[in-house]
């Protein structure tokens, strides 16, 4: 009984790329990421998180290897935000790291990261402000070879691991400096 229960919750939670393959845009095409602050339900308590386009965590990103990515980043929240592209080989004014390589997006404004795809592999998002990352904002990246893929397979699981606590996260690390 537990198990159902748990696999019912699971199931509310559970972003799209868990159930279906994720849609592939081609070179050139515009990607819309909104990132909001709302409340949700997490192992059956109520949470505030930070979602992109409304999941926690956000949605797959897939891509080609040689591919013009560009994604406009709509910041519906009250305070700055950011987006880092973990691993990815991306002129520094795109990387995402706010009071590094650019201001961070203010809020209720739209930022647009533009880039050339120059690898392939899997890599993951996430922000680097205010905490968000630990509030729900990070997601999986997949960007296919550019060439045939050499290893084939029926179908392809991706599986997002990371650590939830209820507690607030600033609170977290202030005891983790201690």
């Amino acid at each position: 009984a537990t198990a159902t229960a748990a696999a019912a919750e699971m199931s509310l939670i559970r972003p799209t790329y868990a159930e279906e393959p994720a849609v592939k845009a081609g070179s050139g095409s515009v990607r819309e990421l909104l990132l909001r602050r709302h409340r949700m339900t997490i192992a059956g308590k109520e949470a505030f998180v930070t979602s992109v386009n409304g999941s926690v965590p956000g949605p797959l990103l897939r891509f080609r290897e040689g591919e013009d990515v560009t994604l406009r980043v709509v910041n519906e929240m009250d305070d700055t935000s950011s987006i880092h592209w973990h691993g990815l080989l991306v002129p520094y004014q795109m990387d995402g790291v706010p009071g590094v390589s650019f201001d961070g997006i203010e809020a209720r404004t739209t930022f647009t990261y533009r880039f050339k795809l120059r690898q392939s592999g899997t890599y993951w998002y996430h922000s680097h402000s205010s905490m968000q990352e630990q509030t729900g904002m990070y997601g999986p990246i997949i960007i296919d070879p550019a060439q045939r893929d050499p290893v084939e397979a029926n179908r392809e699981h991706v599986v997002v691991l990371s650590d939830w606590t209820f507690e607030n996260p600033h609170r977290v690390m202030s005891r983790l400096k201690k």
